[in-house]
C-alpha cells in the first residue's frame, strides 16, 4: 500500500566490517532503493526488502531506508499476520450521504477502523525477546527517504515483515556475537544491486502479458515487484458488457473509483480517517468494505456513468490473497457498463495517478 514515492537515494559505500566482535550498523532497503528504470511500467515498485536475506551478529543494528510506504516489523512468537482494517467494536457508519443528499445504504452497517496493530509502533527498536516490534506505518517524503532502524541483540532466526505488503519479507540470520561468517557491506551493497534489477526485469516482463477479452488487470507484478497500474488502462467495450476487474498484485490491494474527481477526493477526506496518533480519528471509509451502492449480483454491478446524478461509483476492495468473502477480500468484480460514453476511474487506495478508462461504444 503505496501513499508517496519519494525520490530514490543512492546507495551509500560503507566501510568493511571489522573482523572484531564489536556492534556494526548496515543500511538496507524496505521497498525500492533506486527509481525504476524506464522500460519498467508506470506505477512500478518493489513491494520487498531488499537485500531478502541478512547475516549479522549479535547486537548489530539494521537501518531500513524506506521511499514508499511500508513497515518493518517482527511478530512475536506465535502472533498472526495482522489485517489491515477491523470491526471498531460495535460502531455503525452513520450519517454519511450521498451525492443527491440521501444516506448512503450502509449507513446502520458494522463500522471499520485501521488496525493500531499494523499502522502503530509496536514495541521497541530491540528484537530477540520473542515480542512483537514494528515501525508502524512510515515512508520517505520529498527530502529524502523514511529510516528505522533495528538491533538485533539476540542469535537466532529472524524474518522482517512488511504488515502492508504480505510476501514482503527479509530473512536475517543473527550469529553469535564473537563469530564469524557475518555480511560484509560490499556484498550487501551488490545484493541489493541484482536483487533490484532483477525485481524491475521480472515486472517489465510481466507487463507484456495478454489479458483475456473484456478483463482489466487492477495491478499486476511478479515476485513482489508491483506495478500500481491497470493492464489495459484503456478498454473499449460495446454497450451491455461486463467487464471483470481482476485483482493480479497479491502484495497489493486495489478497487476502482469513478466519478468527478473533486467529490471523490472530498468524500474520501471526510469518510476515510486515517490515524495520525493515539486517540485521533479512526475510521475506513465505507465503500471500500461495502462498495458505494448494493450489488446486482455477487461481486456485480451495472454502471449508467450517472449513478448518484454525478456518476460516483466506488467498488469494495480486492486483493490476490487465499480466500474470499467472508473469509477474506474479493479476487475480482465485474462491472456492466449499460451506457455509451467514456468513463476514467481511479484506485481510491493508490490515488489519481493509478487510473484507467473503459469507453463504451
Amino acid at each position: 500500500m503505496r501513499r508517496t514515492l519519494a525520490a530514490a537515494v543512492a546507495i551509500g559505500v560503507l566501510g568493511a566490517v571489522p573482523a572484531t566482535a564489536s556492534a556494526h550498523k548496515y543500511t538496507v532497503y524496505a521497498g525500492d532503493a533506486t527509481q525504476p528504470p524506464k522500460s519498467a511500467p508506470t506505477g512500478t515498485t518493489l513491494n520487498r526488502f531488499l537485500p531478502a536475506k541478512l547475516k549479522v551478529r549479535a547486537g548489530d543494528k539494521v537501518s531500513y531506508l524506506n521511499n514508499a510506504f511500508h513497515t518493518v516489523s517482527v511478530l512475536g512468537k506465535g502472533v498472526p499476520f495482522p489485517a489491515i482494517g477491523v470491526p471498531d467494536g460495535t460502531a455503525t457508519y452513520s450519517g454519511i450521504n450521498d451525492p443527491q443528499g440521501n444516506p448512503f445504504f450502509f449507513n446502520g452497517l458494522q463500522k471499520f477502523k485501521y488496525n493500531e496493530a499494523v499502522f502503530a509502533p509496536v514495541g521497541s527498536t530491540t528484537v530477540g525477546d520473542g515480542q512483537t516490534h514494528s515501525s508502524g506505518a512510515f515512508g520517505g517524503s520529498e527530502t529524502g527517504p523514511g529510516k528505522y532502524t533495528l538491533k538485533f541483540a539476540k542469535a537466532g532466526s529472524y524474518k522482517v515483515l512488511c504488515l502492508l505488503h504480505p510476501g514482503m519479507v527479509q530473512k536475517v540470520k543473527v550469529l553469535k556475537k564473537k563469530a564469524h561468517g557475518q555480511d560484509r557491506d560490499a556484498k550487501v551493497k551488490r545484493r541489493i544491486a541484482k536483487e533490484s534489477a532483477a525485481g524491475f526485469k521480472n515486472i517489465t516482463k510481466a507487463a507484456k502479458q495478454k489479458v483475456p477479452a473484456n478483463t482489466v488487470y487492477a495491478g499486476f507484478e511478479s515476485k513482489n515487484a508491483t506495478a500500481l497500474t491497470y493492464l489495459p488502462d484503456s478498454l473499449t467495450v460495446a454497450k451491455g458488457t461486463t467487464v471483470t476487474f481482476a485483482l493480479m498484485a497479491p502484495s497489493e490491494v486495489h478497487n476502482m473509483t469513478f466519478g468527478p474527481s473533486d467529490f471523490v477526493q472530498s468524500f474520501q477526506a471526510a469518510t476515510d480517517l486515517f490515524p495520525t496518533g493515539p486517540g485521533t480519528p479512526n475510521q475506513v471509509s465505507p465503500p471500500f468494505i461495502y462498495g458505494s451502492e448494493p450489488t446486482t449480483g455477487p461481486g456485480t454491478w451495472t454502471y449508467s456513468g450517472n449513478d448518484y446524478g454525478n456518476g460516483f461509483f466506488w467498488s469494495p476492495l480486492m486483493d490476490d490473497q487465499p480466500g474470499d468473502p467472508p473469509n477474506g477480500l474479493p479476487g475480482a468484480e465485474k462491472i456492466t457498463f449499460d451506457t455509451p460514453g467514456t468513463y476514467t476511474y481511479f484506485c481510491a487506495i493508490h490515488g489519481p495517478d493509478m487510473k484507467g478508462t473503459v469507453i463504451v461504444q
